[in-house]
């Protein structure tokens, strides 16, 4: 009954969709705007939302829901100020101007120093800025555009945005599918912040300033297939930081819970070893304890069996599904966006449902 009901909700909803089971073509000309996430660092544990910062913002604002899992995930995908038209390059466009007050200053000079990235994506890709490793050999991505710079003591503030859009052209449908997302970010004062070379926008506490925002946008036809647009971000992605020390602190726990466990079990076990093997010294009329009594509990029925049923097919059930779950994502049959997973994972949960 649960699958049927899931199924039916699933079917009145128009806007959802699984990633990777088919890509999306679009035609020469055609608009796509640029969404956001939310905007992030690894060395906090606050998310603020898109709108938090004092960026511009669309005359209208909506809510987006890529896949079933960004709701279940909680996720908020929101527009931007920012579109692109399919294979039109758009030279350095002037988006708004913002007049940043005290408070406003004094937000984004903390969200530079806490080094916080802007999550931007497009056809489901999240954007990256890339850079050369330090020999200069290796290509490596970063997910996300930083909020601003720290440099010498200053905080600088990134008000120009260059996206270069990677592309593959269908082989049987001659449309255009996205590939790649890059974007590089500039800092300049004044209010053409589309000249090249300018004074960098400095940013100074409780201070005010006022912030032109501009954009520009470069199509390039990669050499990267659709089914393949992670690769990048999976092999050469350095911000998804690792918490080793919680990793380490968790995994310390569970072996010393064990252990300890094991310990008490080993001594309650002996005890009745040592207390069984006195039988023979016994009379007949000696009560059986311990262990001994789950000889006649083994065909009897438990209380609230039906509860035990229920809870033990769910957990089989639950069980398979992120087995299966863990075998679509080692054959790379699953997409890494954003709740594709969770999508996956409620969808087999239902149609494995009675």
């Amino acid at each position: 009954m649960f699958s049927i009901v899931f199924s039916l909700l699933l079917s009145g909803v128009s806007s959802f969709y699984i990633p990777l089971i088919a890509p999306v073509e679009y035609s020469r000309g055609q608009t796509i705007e640029i969404k956001s996430t939310q905007v992030e660092s690894v060395h906090t544990e606050l998310p603020f939302s898109y709108r938090k910062l004092p960026y511009c913002l669309p005359p209208k604002e909506i809510n987006y829901a890529e896949n079933l899992g960004e709701v279940l995930h909680g996720s908020r995908i929101v527009n931007t100020a920012y579109s692109v038209n399919v294979m039109q390059t758009t030279p350095c466009t002037k988006v708004c101007e913002v007049d940043l007050g005290e408070n406003e200053v004094n937000k984004l000079i903390d969200l530079i120093e806490k080094d916080y990235d802007v999550h931007l994506i497009l056809d489901n890709l999240p954007v990256a800025r890339k850079y050369s490793s330090p020999d200069g050999q290796i290509e490596l991505y970063h997910r996300g555009h930083k909020v601003g710079q720290v440099y010498k003591d200053n905080v600088y503030l990134y008000n120009n945005f260059h996206f270069k859009i990677k592309y593959h052209v269908g082989s049987i449908t001659g449309k255009f599918r996205i590939t790649g997302f890059e974007v590089e970010s500039n800092s300049h004062a004044g209010t053409d912040s589309c000249q090249k070379d300018g004074t960098p926008l400095l940013l100074t506490k409780d201070k005010p300033a006022k912030v032109t925002f501009s954009y520009s946008v470069e199509w390039e036809e990669g050499t990267i297939a659709w089914a393949s647009r992670w690769d990048t971000y999976l092999t050469s992605a350095t911000n998804s930081q690792i918490h080793w020390f919680s990793i380490i602190n968790s995994l310390i726990i569970v072996l010393f819970l064990s252990g300890l466990l094991a310990m008490i079990m080993v001594r309650a076990l002996r005890r009745d070893i040592a207390a069984y093997n006195l039988d023979e010294e016994m009379d007949d009329t000696y009560e059986e304890t311990g262990w001994k009594l789950l000889h006649g509990d083994v065909m009897r029925p438990p209380n609230f069996c039906t509860n035990l049923v229920a809870l033990i097919g769910s957990g089989v059930q639950l069980g398979a599904t992120a087995l299966a779950c863990i075998v679509l994502s080692v054959l790379g049959m699953l997409s890494p966006a954003s709740g594709v997973v969770l999508s996956v994972l409620a969808f087999l949960s239902s149609s494995s449902s009675e």
